[in-house]
This record gives C-alpha cells, structure tokens and sequence, in this order.
C-alpha cells in the first residue's frame, strides 16, 4: 500500500526537475553596415541572430538566421 504513493511522489519529483532543466541558454543579434571609402552611397547591411534553447545538459537546439 505504501509503495504506490512513494512511487508517484517519486516520478513527480523526477519529472519536475526534468521540467526546470529546460531554458533558453544563449542568443546573439546583431546588425552590420559596410560602407565602401571610394565616397559612392553604396551600404551593405547584414542582420544576423541565433538562439540557443537546452532541453537537459545532453542535449541543446539551436537556430541561426542571417539575411
């Protein structure tokens, strides 16, 4: 009888943790402007960002984006 109650507590406590573990670990933005010194009004801009999500200490998804 007791076996099933401490079971539970047990797998809710394991599942809990497992829950906080999850966060976001690192992002990056960042915008860059190139400028040509011949004095032509030519400007190059590159936007540019990345996120870095850690589902638990193995394992981290990451997406880059560029334009």
């Amino acid at each position: 009888m007791f076996c099933k109650p401490l079971l539970a507590v047990f797998v809710l406590a394991n599942l809990s943790s497992a829950a906080l573990a999850q966060s976001f670990s690192g992002g990056n933005l960042s915008i860059d402007a190139y400028g040509y010194s011949d004095g032509a009004d030519d400007v190059s801009i590159n936007y540019s960002g990345a996120l870095e999500y850690s589902v638990n200490r193995a394992l981290s998804v990451a997406v880059d984006v560029s334009q």
